[in-house]
């Protein structure tokens, strides 16, 4: 998490003991209905699709998608994607990394300028 987060986090649980959620209605007001309909909210004003019933609507769900392929797009390790995702497996993160039209220009373009070369090698023996 960046910083801003963290430390936005660590003032929300600055009096909770270890065993605590962040995040609870008793707590600050936010239970997963309250994160679900501010998402709506945030989209509707943001003029973005919002749900799933919708061609190309955003879910808070979609959000974990968004950012694990972000994440892809820098360039981040498939191994840390995993972890920051709290993924088991590889295959489980590779549902919600996707591959974007632009990263796939850049992967391609990498090769710019390079030669190749065809290497023979001779036979052991």
């Amino acid at each position: 998490m960046n910083p801003e987060v963290y430390e936005t986090l660590r003032t929300i649980v600055a009096d909770a003991q270890p065993s605590d959620s962040v995040f609870t209605f008793s707590r600050n007001g936010v239970s997963s209905s309250t994160v679900k309909s501010g998402v709506e909210v945030a989209c509707n004003r943001a003029e973005i699709t919002y749900g799933l019933t919708r061609v190309g609507g955003l879910t808070w769900h979609g959000l974990r998608h968004t950012f694990a392929t972000r994440l892809r797009e820098q360039g981040v390790h498939p191994f840390d994607i995993k972890e920051l995702m709290g993924h088991k497996t590889l295959s489980v993160t590779a549902n919600y990394a996707h591959g974007t039209p632009e990263a796939m220009r850049q992967a391609v373009n990498r090769l710019r300028g390079t030669s190749p070369r065809v290497i023979k090698f001779r036979a052991a023996g």
